[in-house]
């Protein structure tokens, strides 16, 4: 597997303040309620799930369009995680090791698979990741496949 020096960043405190203070900045949130999201949001939380959370702990009268509105937390929190990534990219010069064809190994979610690199990610979400066609889905009618880290990949031999 290919190893990076310095690592993938991480999702990070630092990234998720920087997102929520460019969510506040669009959607004119007070910082009172700024600080009610940013202690009770997750990485996992989606608007209603976070918006559940804001209206137990911190009695907030939520409605369906402020459910909408925290929809948008997590866009902005991968967004600027995904710029943390590209920067990382840019900064080290990142490259794929391996190449579309090639027959590889890799671990997704908590099994290891084997498949067949189909192209490389070109989504600003999935930098520096392969798009693999596990063994048994070559024939799936969606073309379904793995979005998969550079460094979580290897070649088989």
């Amino acid at each position: 597997m290919q190893t990076f020096n310095p690592r993938r960043p991480a999702m990070s405190k630092e990234i998720v303040a920087a997102a929520l203070t460019k969510y506040s900045e669009q959607f004119s949130v007070s910082p009172e309620a700024l600080d009610d999201i940013r202690f009770n949001y997750s990485t996992d939380d989606n608007g209603y799930t976070l918006a559940k959370k804001l209206e137990e702990r911190c009695g907030w009268d939520i409605d369906s369009e402020m459910v909408v509105e925290l929809e948008e937390v997590r866009s902005f929190v991968e967004d600027a995680h995904a710029d943390a990534v590209l920067a990382w990219v840019a900064e080290h010069d990142i490259k794929a090791s391996l190449k579309v064809g090639q027959r590889v190994r890799f671990k997704h979610g908590f099994e290891l698979h084997e498949g067949t690199i189909d192209e490389l990610a070109t989504s600003k979400r999935d930098a520096a990741c392969y798009l693999i066609v596990k063994d048994g889905d070559e024939n799936h009618p969606n073309k379904r496949r793995s979005i998969v880290k550079y460094e979580c990949v290897e070649l088989i031999q």
